[in-house]
């Protein structure tokens, strides 16, 4: 092969290189910019799912409700209005994801058609009703919209709660995500630190030449692997045991 071709074939490999670098750092710098965009829209929004709305009862005297008041009635921590500073009446909590408490799928019509008449009714009779729906399907004349603030960042920080999909309150709180990966980070290093170090004092200064060459193998092959295969293996394996040994309904830990 002449020097000129080898020079346009080793310009060609630099440049497709370079190319693949540039695409790669830019379809990065798009997901970052979507992941950013999508997750900023989260401190915008109300911590109630898409187009629904809180209301109460118009003669019910609460204006407001904060985030934690209604994650405390969703789990039964606030039972009465009276603790909200309101008149002495039980909270009925209704919301779609709850509503089959109430009524039978017969009387809501199979297109949900009579869900207008069946709401109204249930604000009739119940004084103390907290509604989680879109307000198109309310009594407009019998409710009126509670003020609930919109999520903050404090509330996502800070918060150890992270359940995206409950219902009719979800939560976003990344405070034990962050906090649980710290944990394992930890361990992990606790872990490899000595056993890595043990090894490479072993290979340099122990073990003989012959050996080396052979535990050099294993140390190669160990560090090709993916650490997803492990994860894996871990889940297949380790949490089952873990579940069964310590007697708990699931097994995903830390280890």
């Amino acid at each position: 092969m002449s020097l000129r071709k080898r020079k346009i074939i080793d310009f060609a490999g630099n440049l497709l290189i370079k190319a693949s670098g540039w695409i790669t750092t830019f379809i990065i710098i798009l997901i970052t910019i979507y992941l950013f965009k999508e997750g900023v829209g989260l401190f915008f929004s109300k911590p109630t799912m898409e187009r629904f709305d809180v209301v109460v009862r118009k003669d019910n005297p609460v204006q407001k409700l904060s985030i934690e008041d209604l994650r405390k009635i969703k789990k039964g921590e606030i039972k009465s209005w009276e603790e909200l500073g309101s008149f002495p009446e039980k909270i009925v909590l209704i919301s779609p994801a709850n509503l089959n408490k109430f009524v039978s799928e017969e009387r809501l019509g199979k297109d949900l058609e009579y869900l207008p008449d069946v709401l109204d009714s249930l604000v009739s009779v119940n004084k103390g009703i907290l509604l989680v729906f879109p307000t198109d399907v309310l009594p407009k004349d019998k409710i009126k919209i509670v003020k609930v603030p919109n999520i903050s960042i404090s509330d996502v920080l800070f918060n150890k709660r992270w359940y995206p999909t409950s219902k009719p309150f979800p939560s976003f709180g990344i405070l034990a995500l962050i906090v649980g990966t710290l944990w394992v980070t930890f361990g992990a290093i606790v872990l490899a630190f000595p056993l890595g170090l043990a090894i490479a004092i072993g290979l340099a200064e122990l073990l003989s030449p012959r050996m080396r060459r052979i535990v050099k193998v294993f140390v190669e092959l160990f560090a090709a692997i993916p650490s997803v295969v492990f994860g894996f293996f871990g889940l297949i394996v380790i949490v089952p045991i873990l579940k069964d040994l310590f007697n708990v309904p699931v097994g995903e830990s830390a280890l």
